[in-house]
């Protein structure tokens, strides 16, 4: 799949067996949805390479990031892949804009100044551009939410991951992070994989949902 996500994944943890085939188009959002001990978190973490196969291959954009049988493992640090989890994984001592403009000095070798530039960029894209100088302590759950996907999107990443992307939230926040999202989501190029537990979730931003059971897909709807 030119551009997209093809991964044909098997991972064993003990006596769980994943074994799922995944694939995403360039702009398509898939959402993974399934109850808890599924398998969703695990397939998230084959993807960002947070955890090897045990079979299969997954390719990205033409890349090979993960074959067993050709001893090939790109660790997660050198993929080119975004990935928001569901406690956002801020960096509590950085300002939100430092903590956008992380990744585009960490991984990209930007400039402290440039990245900050760029970060400021994105800020205003999801309309926070008045919070850049405030931690994560001092950001409600949306805003710390919005403030985690732009630091996953600034490094202009090739998937995008969202862990449980609403779990965190309460019941009004929920609705308006979602509809935030909707509105986001078909503005990227990149495919986009959404693991969560809530069919509303899935309806309302996937393009496509799998449905997983005891790390087997047993559904997928359009």
């Amino acid at each position: 799949m030119t551009g997209g996500l093809d991964a044909r994944v098997t991972v064993r943890r003990g006596q769980f067996v994943l074994t799922v085939d995944v694939q995403v188009a360039q702009g398509e959002t898939v959402a993974v949805l399934g109850r808890s001990g599924a398998g969703k978190s695990t397939l998230l973490r084959t993807l960002a390479g947070l955890l090897p196969l045990d079979e299969g291959r997954v390719t990205l954009a033409g890349q090979v990031l993960d074959d067993p049988v050709q001893r090939r493992f790109v660790p997660s640090e050198r993929r080119p892949v975004g990935v928001v989890f569901q406690d956002y994984l801020l960096f509590p001592h950085l300002r939100a804009r430092d903590n956008v403009a992380f990744g585009l000095q960490a991984r990209l070798g930007q400039s402290r100044r440039h990245a900050r530039d760029r970060a400021e960029e994105w800020l205003e894209r999801f309309g926070i551009s008045d919070l850049g100088d405030r931690r994560p302590g001092a950001l409600s759950g949306g805003q710390g939410q919005r403030v985690a996907l732009a630091r996953a999107l600034a490094t202009e990443p090739r998937l995008l991951l969202l862990d449980e992307p609403l779990a965190a939230l309460d019941s009004t926040t929920r609705g308006e992070v979602r509809a935030f999202l909707r509105t986001v989501l078909p503005t990227l190029s990149a495919p986009i994989l959404i693991v969560t537990h809530d069919p509303t979730d899935a309806e309302v931003l996937a393009d496509r949902t799998i449905a997983l059971e005891a790390g087997q897909a047993v559904a997928t709807e359009a």
